[in-house]
């Protein structure tokens, strides 16, 4: 129950960018100030505390029936007082229509496991050059969005058209793959922090066509990559071991709330965009 003394949640918005990095790098997050600024454009930011940001949350809705809840942080000097607690009450009112999922930290499963989310899969992270492009992809051109859209829709199980839109608008590496002229799948790529390329999303038919998307990308890309790799999608694990990719850090299991499966078709779904959006 909120008491009179707590202080108030409230939305944040891209003045309040500095004071999240200054708060995610508390725990040992990297500073990544263009991430939390794109949350704050494609989805709703919450904070608790006015002149000092004790704790984060954040929620990206895919359509109505569908959304990921990422950045969930609370400043050392104040856990254990219950913040985490009400910022997550706080997204479970605003998305209760929605399948809603997250990757969890070890700090923060006890949390989430206590609110009613378990666990229904797992993603873990490889580093790694791949320098030899497939060359049987190529780059998205704008008249390409509608079909990726409407590619993603069908596998995500969301709209992701207006981050999708975004992304491509903002310069960050976008390819295609097409059989018998139709998208047999696309895949991003984004600079997360300096020297450091994500992969992802990646939605495909099958491993191979996932595989071309991928290493034409890092081709794109240059130097080192960090793909995130959904365990349940058969072969993408074993494919970037193969390639010399090392792992990176534990793995995180995807929850949702009551083991709900996500939507979609998610064997199409090789990599998220990141674990902040899913």
């Amino acid at each position: 129950m909120t008491s009179i003394a707590d202080p108030p949640i409230r939305r944040l918005d891209e003045t309040d960018v500095a004071a999240c990095v200054a708060l995610a790098e508390k725990h040992g997050w990297p500073p990544e100030p263009g991430k939390w600024s794109l949350l704050m454009r494609v989805g709703e930011v919450y904070g608790i505390g006015d002149d000092e940001l004790i704790g984060t949350v954040a929620l990206v809705r895919y359509g109505d029936g569908f959304a990921v809840v990422s950045m969930m942080v609370v400043s050392p000097e104040h856990t254990r007082r219950g913040h985490g607690r009400r910022l997550m009450a706080h997204v479970l009112r605003a998305a209760r229509r929605c399948t809603l999922a997250l990757y969890a930290t070890a700090a923060g499963r006890p949390l989430y496991l206590d609110l009613g989310f378990r666990t229904i899969g797992w993603s873990s992270s490889y580093l790694g050059v791949l320098d030899q492009g497939s060359g049987q992809t190529r780059v998205a051109a704008a008249t390409d969005l509608a079909a990726i859209a409407a590619a993603d829709r069908a596998a995500f199980g969301g709209d992701r058209l207006p981050l999708l839109r975004r992304w491509a608008s903002e310069g960050r590496w976008l390819r295609v793959a097409e059989r018998a002229d139709r998208i047999a799948g696309f895949a991003g790529a984004w600079r997360s922090r300096e020297a450091q390329t994500l992969i992802g999303p990646v939605v495909a038919d099958d491993l191979a066509t996932a595989t071309s998307l991928i290493t034409d990308l890092a081709a794109d890309a240059g130097g080192q990559v960090r793909l995130d790799v959904d365990r349940a999608v058969p072969g993408l694990e074993a494919w970037a071991l193969a390639q010399g990719m090392i792992p990176s850090g534990p793995a995180f299991p995807l929850m949702t709330v009551d083991g709900e499966p996500l939507p979609g078709d998610r064997g199409r779904v090789f990599a998220p965009i990141g674990s902040a959006l899913g």
